[in-house]
């Protein structure tokens, strides 16, 4: 659970890009522990994901 600052636009997760070791990387390049990949190519049923600047986070079993 957190609070945080929407940083960017929304965008298909196929053009969403995170950087890892100082490289540009898709998202769906990576090694995602969820199943967010199906009709990546269909924009009406593709996931959106949005960058975001985490305020503040805590584990589930903290939250209010």
């Amino acid at each position: 659970m957190g609070v945080g600052i929407v940083t960017d636009e929304v965008v298909p997760i196929k053009d969403f890009q995170v950087e890892i070791d100082g490289e540009s990387v898709p998202l769906l390049e990576t090694d995602l522990h969820v199943k967010m990949d199906k009709d990546v190519d269909d924009p009406d049923l593709c996931e959106y994901v949005v960058r975001v600047e985490w305020l503040k986070t805590v584990p589930k079993q903290e939250a209010v």
